[in-house]
Parts: C-alpha cells; structure tokens; sequence
C-alpha cells in the first residue's frame, strides 16, 4: 500500500544511523529479530556511487522531511564505515529513500 511510505524525518534517519551495518563496502539497514517463515533478517541496501578523486570516494546522501531552517534540511550521509545526520543547504541533488512503519500482524505473517 503505497499511502504507507513517507520521506523519513530526522527522527527516522537518526533511528537508521545507529542501527546500520557496514559489510563489503556496502551499509544496510537489518532488522533485530528474524523473520517467522523463513528464519532470516529483514535488510534493505542503502546504495552508495562513486565521487571522483583518487581513490575514488564513495558516499551515500539521504534527505529527510525536516527543515533546519528555510535554507537547510537534515540529511544523512553515508559512506562504506560509517555514517552521520546532519544538515545542508537543500538545493543540493541527494536522493531520498523512503520508509514505512511495520506492523506486528505484517511482520509475523506467514504471507
């Protein structure tokens, strides 16, 4: 259901920072308990690119819905080790990774 998603606010994406793990390069969100029919973690990948230099810098930069003040916006930035929360001006091009609630029924169904 679509109307479920939302652009995550500051709240969320302080929540996502501390419970993120780096593996390979790569961050990803995962869940604390495991999945009921298969036994699993729930994950998602937050995708990072390239950034020139060299070596090449790869980052990650992810807008919440929460205005600093009328020129910035939170935001958060992720790189291949770690990652942090904090504001810039939001004309800048970061992307936006939504986020929904789940609820218990959703979480331990068998579907």
């Amino acid at each position: 259901d679509k109307s479920k998603w939302l652009v995550p606010t500051q709240t969320h994406l302080n929540l996502i920072n501390t419970n993120l793990i780096f593996s390979k390069q790569r961050a990803f969100l995962v869940s604390a308990t495991r999945d009921k029919v298969s036994g699993d973690y729930i994950g998602c990948y937050f995708p990072l690119a390239g950034y020139g230099g060299n070596p090449a810098n790869v980052y990650g930069y992810y807008w919440s819905a929460t205005p600093n003040n009328t020129l910035n916006a939170f935001y958060m930035s992720v790189t291949p080790t770690g990652s942090s929360v904090t504001n810039t001006y939001k004309t800048y091009l970061y992307s936006v990774r939504c986020v929904r609630s789940v609820t218990t029924d959703e979480f331990t169904s068998a579907q």
